[in-house]
Formats: structure tokens, sequence, C-alpha cells
């Protein structure tokens, strides 16, 4: 059995996100109508993720953030791993 896609929410939030959405990908894309309408933890969530994702600046930072994901953004770059991927 498939969840039914939400087509016109009624919470405000939602048809903000909808609206955004629709105006960056011209359409509503099918996850957000699925999943992130029913649990808006996860949309806040997948949110913090684009948010760090932007914050990181090239793919050395991205590389070493995934491989130390307990280390956090405050620790500088170590230059040995900047060198290894270039």
């Amino acid at each position: 059995m498939r969840i039914k896609p939400i087509e016109k929410p009624k919470a405000i939030f939602l048809k903000l996100v909808y609206w955004i959405t629709k105006k960056q990908y011209g359409k509503v894309i099918s996850p957000i109508k699925t999943i992130y309408s029913r649990s808006r933890p996860l949309l806040f969530f997948g949110k913090k993720i684009i948010d760090t994702e932007k914050k990181v600046k090239n793919h050395a930072q991205r590389t070493w953030l995934w491989d130390n994901p307990w280390k956090g953004m405050k620790i500088p770059l170590p230059s040995e791993k900047v060198k290894a991927c270039y």
C-alpha cells in the first residue's frame, strides 16, 4: 500500500513550503507531498543538512566533515587532508 500524496495542505507552514518548492522546481516534488508533509521534524532536518552543506565551501572540507562527523565545523581542516584531495 502506497502513501497518498497530500495535494492541498491545510497548515499555513506547509502551504508556504509548497509555494517555495513550486517556485524553485516548477512543481511540488513528491517527497515533500508524501513524506515531509506528514513529518515536520524531517522537513527541518533536511533544511539543516542543506544549510550545513552551503556553509562548507569546497569538496575537501565536505569530505573531511563526512569522514569525521563528530568533529564539527569549529576544528580547522588539516592541511594534509586538503593536499590529498588535489
